[in-house]
């Protein structure tokens, strides 16, 4: 994992770049996205700025391999949702590789050692996110079941808290 942040490092754009990169591979802990590979990111070039283009293909995430049983399930049991939480692994974002899948958790601890700047900001913001607003929005979304939205709901709402607490933990 350090390699991955040292070659970002070595990047020619990483002070532009930094804080937005850092944000997305926190953002994907946050959802358990875990497939943000190299292809899966890109920089834009707009008016002679470079900025990071809005985030894709997240599809691996959410739970998106999980069964209904299986998210009914999580749903009622709060020690399989950490331990869902814990076996989170990411891809770091800076190659193509299927390997190595690095635990969430220590990316997330890395970060706030070695990021502590951009990860104040981070966690600043998502302490601001309105999980009733998000709820809403879930009740509003017509192609997911009820346990679905639940689940979905439930996840974002552990997987911050966890987050934050790891977070303070840090001494960040």
């Amino acid at each position: 994992m350090k390699q991955f942040f040292e070659l970002f490092e070595l990047f020619s754009l990483s002070n532009v770049l930094k804080e937005e990169f850092i944000w997305m591979n926190l953002f994907d802990i946050l959802i358990g996205n875990q497939d943000r590979h190299g292809h899966n990111w890109q920089i834009l070039h707009i008016e002679g700025r470079r900025v990071f283009a809005p985030l894709y293909d997240n599809g691996a995430s959410l739970g998106w391999q999980l069964s209904e049983v299986e998210v009914e399930s999580l749903i009622a049991d709060e020690v399989r949702m950490n331990t869902f939480f814990k076996k989170t692994q990411v891809k770091m974002g800076m190659d193509n590789k299927e390997t190595p899948r690095i635990k969430a958790k220590q990316v997330l601890v890395y970060i706030c050692a070695h990021y502590k700047k951009e990860a104040n900001t981070f966690f600043e913001r998502l302490s601001q996110f309105d999980m009733e607003e998000y709820r809403r929005f879930l009740e509003g979304f017509p192609l997911i079941t009820p346990e679905r939205k639940q689940f979905l709901h439930k996840l974002i709402e552990f997987r911050k808290a966890k987050m934050e607490e790891i977070y303070r933990k840090e001494g960040v």
